[in-house]
């Protein structure tokens, strides 16, 4: 449900003939706002009113009548609010933000490209910043400002992602000096990986490829700023992990991104004493692909020896990366999902009804021990899979919100959260041996008493989790089992699941959950689902399924449901 939206005055001026009339005026305003029904900006939005002339109070009027007045007025100012970035919008007497993020990350465009700051509601949208900070200082205020809001390091890797694409993210970090690197990293919730935060004789292995055509757009920045604060800087571990969880939110919660981070770190660390990488990689913002003459210029002694070859094939295939994004980055830019101001009508508006459902099975830690599901960002796969179910239309408005990562590998061993046991599978379980491969590579999955909920899958020998689930409820053999891949088998298991707690717990069907008409405002950190008053049912309020998730790292968006009334005249 939506949270009562918070209100703040910055000032109240009050004029009166004696002190305690104004102290009277001032409590009868105070309990009057408190109790008056603000204009709806719209889910998740900021609204900013320059100045509300209520006109005159007198001492004898109740708050509910001032409450009245001060609502009638709201409406219409809230009527001629325009977004803040819009043409005239200092002109207006009301404007509005997205959200509270977007105010921080517009601030900062406008403050690292010298663009006029000048409007009277930067100072109320963003209260921490002020208009005589020199531009260092408003850009680091602004950072911190994102880092401390519920995203934490995702909000700051939100900033960075939109400074880049401006052109403007080296105004942000030639902004922060050595002592902020680690301040950066405790707001950011990421621990401080130094040297000494990894086990003696640890070798760092090289970023994997898939890795390395992910983060290829950030290569330029994240090169250039490691080269000069060092691998070993905060500032250049806070930068790589930003970029991380600028490409994939989730990452947040995998345990690896600390490898991850001192991998992209050292691809600039290892190549550091080798010119030829300073001669590949080109420049932020750079349009053109440099010659090819000049990515084969070779500046290396005449007999190089075996490792010098290998470092300057890896800096080939790095600066190939980087280069390949500056050639494609116009397309890429064309692809980026183009968000819309106004939500936009959806037959499955309860989709989202299943984060929670999720939750309750085990998703956030599930992932945080299989990491590679995190990279396939399998709980938007989840959802999409179940929408397919009911045949939702591939441009329905719910799935535009949800990523489309790239396909799993084929193979995908798995075993499912524990707390299935006892809850939604069923004993004695069965092992089934899949159908199908060499008698060397045996697949085999573990079922509950039905063989329609898969617990696992593995190949070779049993997984310790899987000896002991066994040795717990029993087992017996059952028939062969036909899968066309890993993956499906996965997805199967978690919709069969998601399906029986529903059934289990809410008394409420899949379909009868999912397919219920809603409107969705979909943004880059936020996802708002707006229903009608009256769709409000029992069970799922009782079950719990429609509080607000808010931020949910492990999904990437802060999730909000609203029912308004009138929705389904819409």
């Amino acid at each position: 449900m939506t949270a009562h939206p918070t209100r703040h005055v910055r000032t109240l001026r009050l004029k009166a003939s004696s002190e305690d009339l104004v102290r009277r005026g001032a409590i009868l305003l105070e309990d009057a706002l408190h109790t008056a029904t603000l204009p709806d900006a719209g889910p998740g939005r900021l609204l900013i009113i320059r100045s509300l002339d209520f006109g005159v109070i007198r001492s004898d009027q109740s708050p509910s009548s001032i409450a009245l007045r001060i609502e009638e007025i709201l409406r219409h100012l809230g009527s001629l609010a325009v977004h803040a970035e819009a043409a005239g919008a200092a002109s207006r007497p009301a404007v509005y933000f997205r959200n509270s993020l977007e105010a921080i990350i517009l601030l900062a465009r406008r403050s690292a490209r010298q663009e006029d700051t000048g409007q009277w509601f930067w100072p109320l949208a963003v209260k921490a910043w002020r208009r005589e900070m020199p531009r260092h200082e408003a850009l680091r205020t602004l950072l911190g400002e994102a880092l401390r809001t519920e995203l934490g390091a995702v909000a700051g890797a939100t900033m960075l992602r939109e400074l880049y694409a401006a052109g403007a993210a080296d105004e942000l970090l030639g902004s922060l000096g050595g002592q902020d690197g680690v301040a950066l990293l405790r707001l950011s919730g990421l621990p401080e990986w130094s040297a000494s935060s990894f086990p003696a004789g640890f070798v760092e292995p090289h970023l994997p490829a898939d890795d390395q055509r992910q983060t290829a757009r950030w290569l330029p920045l994240i090169m250039r700023w490691v080269g000069q604060w060092g691998a070993e800087d905060a500032r250049s571990l806070w930068l790589a992990a930003t970029a991380l969880l600028a490409e994939n939110p989730g990452r947040q919660c995998d345990p690896r991104l600390s490898i991850r981070t001192r991998q992209l770190v050292n691809l600039r660390s290892r190549r550091v004493r080798n010119e030829h990488v300073k001669n590949h990689l080109p420049d932020l913002g750079q349009d053109d692909i440099l010659p090819h003459d000049r990515r084969r210029t070779d500046t290396r002694k005449e007999t190089p020896t075996i490792s010098e070859s290998i470092c300057a094939q890896e800096s080939d295939r790095i600066a190939s990366l980087a280069s390949d994004y500056v050639a494609e980055e116009g397309e890429a830019q064309a692809n980026l999902p183009q968000w819309h101001d106004h939500p936009r009508p959806s037959e499955f508006g309860g989709l989202l009804f299943l984060l929670p459902v999720m939750v309750r099975l085990g998703m956030p830690e599930w992932l945080g021990a299989n990491p590679e599901m995190i990279e396939i960002e399998f709980p938007h796969r989840l959802l999409r899979c179940v929408a397919s179910l009911f045949a939702a239309p591939d441009d329905d408005p719910i799935l535009s919100a949800l990523s489309a990562a790239s396909l799993p590998p084929r193979r995908c061993e798995f075993i499912v959260p524990v707390q299935w046991i006892g809850r939604i599978a069923i004993g004695p379980l069965l092992l089934r041996r899949i159908k199908g491969g060499d008698e060397d590579d045996r697949a085999w999955v573990l079922c509950d008493k039905t063989g329609l909920l898969p617990l696992a899958l593995w190949r070779g020998r049993a997984p310790l989790a899987v000896r002991e689930a066994i040795g717990a409820i029993g087992l017996r053999r059952g028939p062969l089992f036909e899968c066309d891949d890993d993956p499906d088998l996965l997805l199967r298991a978690w919709i069969t699941a998601m399906r029986r707690w529903c059934r289990r717990y809410a008394g409420i069907g899949l379909r009868q959950l999912v397919c219920r008409p809603g409107r969705v405002l979909a943004k880059s950190t936020h996802l708002d689902l707006i229903f009608d008053l009256n769709q409000a049912e029992m069970r799922i309020r009782r079950s719990g399924l429609d509080l607000n998730p808010g931020w949910l790292p492990w999904f990437g968006r802060v999730v909000t449901f609203h029912y308004l009334p009138g929705e389904s005249t819409l």
